[in-house]
């Protein structure tokens, strides 16, 4: 599992990204400076990194 959590997000605290990110098993957290509840429009391209990172990570090419 991927967790995106703005810093600066007053609605989804950090701090609910962080509890999710360690009760979860497999789980990383992606915590994004400068950002607030609106993290597409204020971090599109830091969040889709983060995303095409994740999910590299299994392709099929990745694995031979």
């Amino acid at each position: 599992m991927l967790v995106v959590q703005c810093l600066a997000d007053k609605i989804a605290v950090p701090e609910n990204g962080w509890n999710l990110a360690t009760q979860r098993p497999n789980t990383r957290l992606v915590a994004l400076p400068g950002c607030g509840h609106a993290m597409l429009p204020e971090q599109s391209r830091a969040i889709s990194d983060a995303v095409i990172g994740f999910l590299s990570e299994f392709s099929p090419e990745q694995k031979r």
